[in-house]
């Protein structure tokens, strides 16, 4: 059993889309991280690698990506903290711009007054289709996150079979629905 979670498009789109030669400077660690993964030298890459890097299009790329499992929940977590941050701006400063309320709120008084039980459903605004559409399939509903305390409500998850099907030889996690 693991956590389940929606194929963020979005999030495949951003990181198929990357020039691995070129990357943008808003992530100096790429090159370094792509290079130790797929130990490969880059062009202009400092690796201790000897062998280049074969290039790979962006299709190369979509075909052997693999979303992780804690995406979603990583995804829930950022915008969970914005609103949090809008919300208590919005209660604290009233203004443009940072004040000095919410600079003396502490971290235990945001995450209680602010965070704990914040329930929200994605929308248009968050400009992340995958998590607000009502006819992406197999969702044909968006995404809500809705907290009560520590927890999350309603999470889901999936489960695997490890089984010898269908090859008899090899075993693999095959995914199986539950009732």
């Amino acid at each position: 059993m693991v956590p389940a979670g929606r194929k963020i498009i979005e999030f495949e789109d951003h990181w198929v889309r990357i020039d691995n030669t070129n990357p943008s400077s808003e992530n100096p660690w790429y090159k370094a991280q792509y290079e130790a993964q797929n130990m490969c030298r880059l062009p202009g890459g400092n690796s201790q690698y000897t062998v280049d890097c074969p290039f790979l299009t962006e299709n190369d790329r979509r075909r052997n990506f693999v979303q992780d499992q804690f995406v979603e929940s990583a995804v829930h977590a950022v915008f969970t903290y914005a609103r949090a941050l809008k919300q208590a701006h919005t209660q604290l400063c009233g203004t443009r711009g940072m004040c000095a309320a919410l600079r003396q709120l502490s971290t235990t008084d945001f995450y209680h007054d602010y965070m704990r039980d914040l329930t929200f459903t994605y929308g248009k605004a968050e400009r992340v289709e995958s998590l607000a559409s009502y006819s992406l399939d197999p969702y044909n509903a968006a995404a809500t996150v809705d907290y009560e305390g520590n927890d999350l409500l309603n999470p889901a998850f999936e489960v695997f079979s490890f089984n010898n099907y269908p090859s008899g030889i090899n075993y693999k996690f095959i995914s199986v629905s539950c009732p």
